[in-house]
């Protein structure tokens, strides 16, 4: 419980993770934007002052045109000139169009573009004075055609043509004066327009670094999250593949258990199909045996009594019948402990007995083939154990060995007492085992036979046993020279 709900919080803290993560990209992404809004509008405020410095300059050249214009016709008295202010003049007040085929007022154009109210003071300052030096120059233009002004101030009084005055009108100080009045207003618009878009666009350009540092502590931060997330997540998984590979080698070690449950169950079923099998064999020799033995002592009773005419013939011939029923019933003793069904290992084991039944049960193996040396110790010694079990052993190693063993071989069986074990040393000077097989030999199904010859589990289930007897197994070996096994049992 308590491992599910770290995992739960762990899963919990992730999506956190994840999720600031995708906030800061959202995050960054609107930055971005505003970025791009803003530089948008930079270019639009670059756009205005520029716009706003040409019409000032447009507003301050017409001015100078008008000027011009009307002192030509003055001094000219050409009407083209006349014609050409009038035109100027209705083109600026938003009469006629513009070179560009519109038709605006140059101060609707410049409101239009937005300006500030202490600009357009300004720029209504400027056009009023305009409109005053305008109705001078018109003075002007009706005394070159000999109209003057009356007490009405309307040009209701009809005369010559007075030049000198419309050149005084145009060139005296005080037209000078009116003249520098429009001037200045308009570079005091132009100033305070320049200044306030300056501003603005100052103002923008701090804005976009207050963005810009967003935007890299936003992507600084989402890096070094995701940075983290990942390492979290690749401990993470470097964690499960560590309990994968341990829960493998859990199921490896679950999977080779059953693999020796599995043979201890085949091996149980065979001994106990051998052991009922052997003790009807046995039950069944034994019957005729009985019968022979019957048979051999009647037949030693009647010629002590009566006697024979070859007497030496006769005992020869009752004591080849005794030794044979002798032999067959060792034989049949020794089946019947290799094949014993009991499970118990508190039993007390002859081990010299059961090297004797051992070699007995492969007389026919040894017949005529192999030389076996026994060199058994005298002193007296007790092995707890079980009797068949350790039957099975034997009757294995020395199945091995006789295997081994060339065309006219040789086996020396040995035992030595030692303080708390006894050591059975079995010898053979068969074909020997490769070095790197030595560690293998014991092994579940490792076999060095021929195919069809050998399963590879002699070896595995004589180790076995032996280690429930507390005991160990030892192998030395020479290829083309021999074999050694050491079994060491503990003494009880």
């Amino acid at each position: 419980m308590i491992e599910k709900g770290i995992k739960e919080r762990m899963g919990r803290l992730h999506q956190m993770f994840f999720i600031l993560i995708a906030g800061m990209l959202a995050l960054s992404g609107c930055l971005a934007f505003s970025i791009f809004r803003d530089a948008s509008k930079l270019r639009q405020l670059e756009s205005t002052r520029y716009k706003l410095f040409s019409m000032g300059e447009e507003l301050k050249a017409s001015s100078e045109n008008l000027t011009n214009y009307c002192r030509s016709f003055v001094l000219t008295r050409e009407r083209v000139w006349e014609q050409k202010y009038f035109d100027l003049l209705d083109v600026r007040n938003g009469v006629k169009p513009w070179p560009n085929g519109h038709a605006i007022s140059l101060k609707d154009s410049l409101l239009k573009l937005g300006i500030s109210k202490q600009e357009f003071v300004k720029l209504m300052f400027a056009e009023d004075k305009s409109n005053e030096l305008v109705a001078t120059e018109k003075r002007a233009f009706n005394a070159m055609r000999g109209l003057f002004t009356g007490s009405n101030k309307q040009f209701s009084i009809k005369g010559a043509p007075d030049t000198l005055m419309a050149r005084r009108i145009l060139f005296d100080k005080s037209y000078m004066a009116a003249k520098k009045t429009i001037m200045d207003p308009i570079d005091d618009f132009r100033g305070m327009m320049n200044n306030r878009i300056s501003a603005e666009i100052k103002q923008q350009e701090v804005q976009n670094d207050m963005l810009m540092k967003l935007i890299l502590l936003t992507l600084f931060s989402g890096a070094l999250l995701s940075f983290y997330v990942i390492l979290v997540l690749r401990k993470k998984i470097i964690v499960q593949l560590f309990d994968l590979e341990k829960s493998n080698q859990e199921l490896e070690l679950t999977l080779q258990d059953l693999k020796k449950t599995q043979l201890k169950l085949v091996k149980s079923a065979k001994m106990a199909s051998l052991g009922t099998l052997t003790a009807g064999v046995s039950h069944e020799i034994n019957n005729p045996l009985n019968y022979i033995m019957g048979a051999y002592l009647g037949l030693s009773n009647y010629f002590e009594n009566y006697g024979s005419q070859e007497e030496s013939i006769t005992n020869l011939l009752l004591n080849s019948m005794k030794a044979g029923v002798d032999k067959a019933a060792q034989i049949v003793k020794g089946l019947n402990q290799f094949s014993r069904d009991n499970s118990r290992f508190d039993e007390d084991c002859d081990i010299h007995s059961i090297l004797d039944n051992c070699l007995i049960m492969h007389a026919s193996q040894l017949k005529h083939k192999t030389e076996v040396k026994k060199d058994y110790c005298l002193e007296d010694f007790v092995v707890k154990g079980n009797v068949g079990k350790l039957h099975q052993v034997f009757a294995n190693v020395l199945s091995n060995a006789i295997y081994a063993l060339p065309e006219q071989g040789k086996i020396c069986i040995a035992t030595r007492k030692e303080t708390q074990n006894v050591k059975v040393i079995i010898t053979d000077n068969g074909c020997g085992i490769q070095t790197e097989h030595l560690s293998q030999i014991t092994d579940p199904f490792f076999t060095t036979k021929p195919p069809g010859e050998g399963a590879g589990l002699g070896l595995y289930i004589t180790s076995s046993i032996i280690d429930k007897h507390l005991g160990q197994i030892e192998f030395e070996s020479t290829l083309h020279a021999g074999t050694k096994v050491i079994i060491t049992l503990p003494i009880a």
